[in-house]
């Protein structure tokens, strides 16, 4: 005996939408990995002028070069030589709108920042437009560990 499978529009089109947004989310989540992972290898390698290029124009419209560069260096000044850098929280999708640009999504992201001299705690704040992430805000707040 052979059954009919009957959808039910509604909940075809719940459906359907969950799997574009879990799709999209994954998407911007890898991006946000791989920009999270450039930004470190160049943290290590204390190149924050080409850190500051790599930012979005609405981090350069608030800070200059020679701020970012300052705040990275005092960072580094804090924590010393980086041990280890450690996910302390996954990213999170804060905000998403449209624009006639298309989709610009916020992701925040959390990593505990061991130092030889101290440690903190790394928030940053990316904005994924025209399929890039870049670093919207950054800063490193002292941890007691």
């Amino acid at each position: 005996m052979m059954r009919s499978l009957r959808f039910h529009p509604a909940r075809l089109l719940a459906a359907m939408l969950l799997a574009a947004t879990s799709g999209c989310a994954e998407s911007d989540a890898a991006k946000v990995e791989r920009a999270e992972r450039n930004l470190h290898e160049q943290l290590r390698q204390s190149k924050f002028a080409e850190i500051y290029r790599q930012t979005s124009p609405t981090l350069q419209s608030s800070e200059t070069e020679e701020e970012f560069v300052a705040k990275l260096r005092e960072i580094g000044q804090r924590t010393g030589e980086i041990v280890s850098i450690e996910k302390a929280d996954d990213a999170t999708n804060v905000a998403s709108q449209k624009s006639p640009a298309g989709r610009t999504s916020y992701v925040q992201s959390i990593y505990l920042v061991k130092g030889k001299s101290r440690s903190c705690y790394e928030v940053s704040l990316w904005m994924i437009e025209g399929g890039e992430a870049r670093l919207l805000a950054y800063d490193c707040l002292s941890s007691s560990k």
